[in-house]
C-alpha cells in the first residue's frame, strides 16, 4: 500500500504499523503527523447502535480520515441490546466482571483471581454443580482460611411503590471437598452496619438452595447489596458457587435493560443473536464506507469476556462465514479479518481458548476461507523475548498445515499501560515498543501491527485507558518518539 510506514529491512511483504483510536476527528491528523509524515493505519470500532439509531454518526470520522489520506481498519461490533444475545432478565451473576467489586479481609479481590492468598472470585462456563446438572455460568467464591469471608457489593435501585423480591440459588462445584461448608448469605449497607436479608449455611449435599428475600420496605431507594461467602469454623470451604441471583418486581423478573440503562459495555461482550443481522450490518457499512479497506470480524471472540456465556467455536465461524460472504458482495476489495484473538493461555485471561486452539477449530469447523488475514492481540506476561515469537510460531503453524501459508497475520493490538495499578512507566513503554518491533521486523508473515492505542481515554478509571502514544491532553509520551524515528522506517 503506497504511502505507509514500511520496515527499510528486507522482509518477505512489507510491514505496516498502525494505531488503535477510538474514533477519528478532524484534529486527528495533527498527532498522527508527529508519527509520521505519511499516513498511519487507524483501526477503530464501528458499533451497531450507532449505525442504527444515527446512520451519520459515522460520516464525518471517515471522511476526514479519507481527506487525511488515514487507512482505516474497522472493527466490527454489536452495542444494542436487542440485537445482542445478553438475557432479558437481570441476573446479578451474569454482570458481575463489570459493577461487582469483591473484598476480603485482608481488601479488595481482583476479578478473575483464582486460589492463592485472598482466594477465588471468578466465572466458571459449563460447568457440572453438585447437583449433576451442567450449568452455562456460575460465579465462583472460595474465601481463605486466613480470609474468612469473601464479599461482593453491587449498587442498586430497588424500583419504587412495588414488590420486590431478591433471589438467589448457591451450592457448590463438584470437585469440592465432602466436607465444604459456608455460610452463604445477602446484606446491604445500612449507616455502619450490614443488615442481612436472607443466609444459609449450606453443606455439600448434592442440591442447590435458594435464598430469598422481600425487600419492598427498600422500595425507592438505592442501596448497596453484598453478596457474601462466609467460612464457617473448622470447616472448607472450596468451589462455593453463586448460581443465579436476580430481581422480581410485581412477580415479574426485572430486566435487563431496565437495570444497565445506557451503559452498553456489557451489551458488547455477547455475540449478536441472529447472524444474518450482523451479517446485513457489517454489508451496509462496507457499501457505505468502500474506503475502507479492511474489516474486522469482532474483537477476542475466544474469550468469555467478549463472547459470552462461553467462547463457541462454531457460533463465530458461522458468524465469520456470513459476514465474509456479506462484506465480499458490498465491496470486494475490502479484507476481511479473522477477528483479533487474546492469547487466551495467560492468567489474567480466564475462561477463554488459546489463540491457536482456537483457530484450528475454526479450520475444523470449515471457516478456513472466511478470512484473508488472521488477527492476534499480542499481549503476555514475562520478558517480551520469552513468549512473543513462540505465540506467534503457534497460530502460523495452523494456519501452515491447514493450506493458508500465503496468508499473512495482522496484529490488531498490543501495548502496555502507564496509569493505575500494574503500569509500567512511559520510558519502558518507550522501550517495549522500540523492543517488540525489532522482534515483530524479523516475522515475514507478519502484514500489519497496531498498537493500543493513539491517545489516553479522558473519561474512563480503567487502566487500559491509559496504553496511548499520547496522554489524553495530547501530549506526546516518549513511545511517539520511538513510533517515529527510531525503528529506521522509510517512506514508500
Amino acid at each position: 500500500m503506497a504511502g505507509v510506514l514500511t520496515l527499510a529491512a528486507g522482509l518477505a511483504g512489507a510491514q505496516t504499523l498502525g494505531v488503535n483510536h477510538y474514533g477519528f476527528t478532524a484534529g486527528d491528523p495533527q498527532m498522527l503527523q508527529q508519527l509520521s509524515p505519511s499516513p498511519v493505519p487507524v483501526r477503530m470500532t464501528f458499533y451497531w447502535h450507532n449505525v442504527a439509531v444515527t446512520p451519520d454518526y459515522y460520516d464525518p470520522q471517515v471522511a476526514a480520515a479519507t481527506q487525511a489520506g488515514v487507512p482505516i481498519l474497522g472493527i466490527l461490533g454489536y452495542s444494542s441490546l436487542n440485537e445482542s444475545s445478553m438475557p432479558v432478565d437481570f441476573d446479578f451473576t451474569e454482570i458481575s466482571p463489570f459493577n461487582i467489586s469483591w473484598d476480603t479481609k485482608e481488601g479488595p479481590l481482583p476479578w478473575g483471581a483464582d486460589g492463592g492468598a485472598l482466594g477465588t472470585a471468578k466465572y466458571l462456563w459449563n460447568v457440572k454443580l453438585e447437583d449433576g446438572e451442567t450449568y452455562p455460568r456460575v460465579v465462583a467464591v472460595t474465601p481463605t482460611a486466613a480470609g474468612g469471608f469473601i464479599h461482593g457489593g453491587v449498587q442498586f435501585q430497588v424500583p419504587a411503590g412495588r414488590s420486590v423480591v431478591l433471589w438467589a440459588k448457591v451450592g457448590f462445584a463438584q470437585g469440592a471437598d465432602p466436607k465444604s461448608r459456608a455460610n452463604f448469605s445477602i446484606t446491604y449497607l445500612k449507616g455502619s452496619n450490614f443488615p442481612v436479608l436472607a443466609s444459609i449455611q449450606k453443606d455439600r449435599d448434592g442440591t442447590l438452595a435458594n435464598l430469598s428475600a422481600d425487600i419492598s420496605k427498600l422500595a425507592g431507594t438505592s442501596v448497596e447489596l453484598f453478596f457474601n461467602v462466609d467460612s464457617v469454623p473448622g470447616n472448607p470451604v472450596t468451589r462455593a458457587v453463586w448460581q443465579a441471583a436476580g430481581i422480581l418486581v410485581d412477580g415479574v423478573p426485572l430486566s435487563m435493560s431496565q437495570e444497565i440503562g445506557q451503559d452498553l459495555q456489557a451489551v458488547i461482550n455477547y455475540p449478536p443473536k441472529d447472524a444474518n443481522a450482523f451479517a446485513a450490518y457489517a454489508a451496509n457499512l462496507a457499501s457505505r464506507y468502500p474506503q475502507i479497506e479492511a474489516w474486522e470480524v469482532w474483537n477476542e471472540p475466544n474469550t468469555s469476556f467478549f463472547w459470552r456465556p462461553a467462547a463457541g467455536v462454531e457460533a463465530y465461524t458461522n458468524l465469520l462465514e456470513k459476514t465474509y460472504l456479506a462484506v465480499k458482495g458490498a465491496n470486494p476489495r475490502a479484507k476481511v479479518i479473522l477477528g483479533g484473538l487474546s492469547p487466551g493461555n495467560t492468567s489474567s485471561i480466564a475462561d477463554s481458548i488459546a489463540a491457536a486452539a482456537f483457530l484450528s477449530a475454526i479450520y475444523q469447523a470449515g471457516g478456513g476461507a472466511s478470512f484473508d488475514a488472521v488477527a492476534y492481540h499480542a499481549y503476555g506476561t514475562g520478558p517480551l523475548d520469552d513468549w512473543l515469537a513462540d505465540a506467534l510460531l503457534g497460530i502460523r503453524y495452523v494456519m501452515d498445515r491447514n493450506g493458508d501459508i500465503g496468508k499473512p497475520v495482522w496484529i490488531t493490538e498490543m501495548g502496555c499501560y502507564t496509569e493505575g495499578p500494574g503500569s509500567v512507566t512511559e520510558a519502558w513503554q518507550a522501550e517495549y515498543l522500540g523492543h517488540a518491533r525489532t522482534v515483530l521486523s524479523q516475522i515475514p508473515y507478519i502484514e500489519r501491527v497496531y498498537w493500543y492505542t493513539l491517545r489516553d481515554a479522558s473519561d474512563s478509571a480503567d487502566p487500559e485507558a491509559s496504553y496511548g502514544l499520547f496522554h489524553a491532553d495530547g501530549t506526546p509520551k516518549p513511545a511517539v518518539k520511538v513510533f517515529s524515528s527510531a525503528l529506521n522506517y522509510t517512506l514508500n
